[in-house]
């Protein structure tokens, strides 16, 4: 279907060419729509990359264009969240908190932000040993979809958080009676 509309946008321009005066409005308006569809159609085939140079291409021809607008910024968000995916958390999770506030049903970005909060969870619970951040992820994956499975982590989070936080605890009051007990 993108090649269509890439075909119908070349003819136009290929019109515009030959006969520059010609309904000129009419065949801009023509290119920009064939061109914002071509971009539609990309981003169904997921072919993200190609997807947003149409984007950009249709808006340089017609940025006043609200809901083209919004479809390319909510694009790029969905891409930039999905280039950080299992590489920066924090980013992925920014992408699609964005998203869906803008719109909440925009593709699987509330799956993704649920998914995120999770592997992010997991992430800090089990391979850098930050609980008590593990709990805060859990939490907010519960917030956006309030599954047994991230309440769950969520307590398992909270009792090796309190477990880290006693320890830390003694630690330092350990040391504080050390150091007094060394200056008397």
């Amino acid at each position: 279907e993108a090649k269509q509309w890439d075909e119908a946008a070349e003819m136009m321009e290929g019109l515009r060419r030959v006969e520059p005066g010609y309904r000129a409005d009419e065949v801009s308006a023509l290119i920009y729509t064939a061109t914002l569809n071509a971009a539609r159609a990309l981003w169904q085939e997921q072919r993200w990359e190609e997807a947003m140079l149409k984007y950009d291409r249709a808006l340089a021809a017609n940025n006043k264009d609200p809901n083209a607008v919004t479809e390319r910024y909510l694009a790029s968000l969905y891409v930039r969240g999905l280039s950080a995916w299992n590489i920066d958390w924090k980013r992925a999770i920014e992408s699609y908190i964005e998203i869906v506030k803008v719109d909440p049903s925009y593709m699987d970005a509330t799956a993704r932000l649920y998914e995120a909060h999770m592997l992010n969870g997991e992430l800090l619970l089990n391979r850098l040993d930050k609980p008590c951040a593990a709990e805060e992820q859990f939490g907010l994956a519960a917030k956006v979809s309030d599954t047994a499975a991230a309440k769950s982590k969520r307590v398992e989070a909270a009792a090796q958080c309190v477990i880290a936080l006693a320890k830390y605890t003694a630690q330092v009051l350990g040391k504080e009676a050390t150091s007094a007990a060394g200056s008397a």
